[in-house]
C-alpha cells in the first residue's frame, strides 16, 4: 500500500511539472525576403569590411541576400537612427558599441 501511494505521488509530481513546461512550437523560417544590414561607418573601413564578410556568410546560411547599406556620419548616430526608424523586421545593425551604450548617457536628446 505504501509503495502504491509513493508511486502515485511520484507520477502526479512528474505530471504536474510536465504540465507547466512550454509546448514546442514551430516558428516560421526567417528571413523570407532580403535582409538590410545598416552599417553606420564609411565604406572601405575595417568595420565595413567585417560587416561585408559577415553579410556574405549570413546570406550563404540563410539562402537570402543580405544587403549592406552604409550610413556614415555623426560618429555613428545617423546609421543608428536609421536602424531605429526602420519599421521592418528584416533590418540588422552592424555597429560599434558607442551609439548604443555611451551616447544615450552623455547626450540628452537623440533621434
Amino acid at each position: 500500500m505504501k509503495t502504491k501511494r509513493w508511486l502515485f505521488t511520484y507520477a502526479f509530481g512528474i505530471a504536474s511539472i510536465l504540465a507547466f513546461l512550454p509546448a514546442p512550437s514551430f516558428a516560421e523560417t526567417w528571413p523570407q525576403r532580403p535582409v538590410r544590414m545598416i552599417v553606420p561607418i564609411a565604406p572601405g573601413s575595417s568595420p565595413d569590411v567585417a560587416a561585408r564578410v559577415f553579410a556574405e556568410r549570413l546570406a550563404m546560411r540563410w539562402g537570402q541576400p543580405v544587403i549592406v547599406e552604409n550610413r556614415p556620419g555623426a560618429d555613428g548616430l545617423i546609421g543608428t537612427a536609421a536602424f531605429a526608424a526602420a519599421a521592418e523586421d528584416h533590418a540588422l545593425l552592424f555597429s560599434f558599441a558607442a551609439p548604443l551604450t555611451v551616447y544615450p548617457v552623455i547626450q540628452e536628446k537623440l533621434s
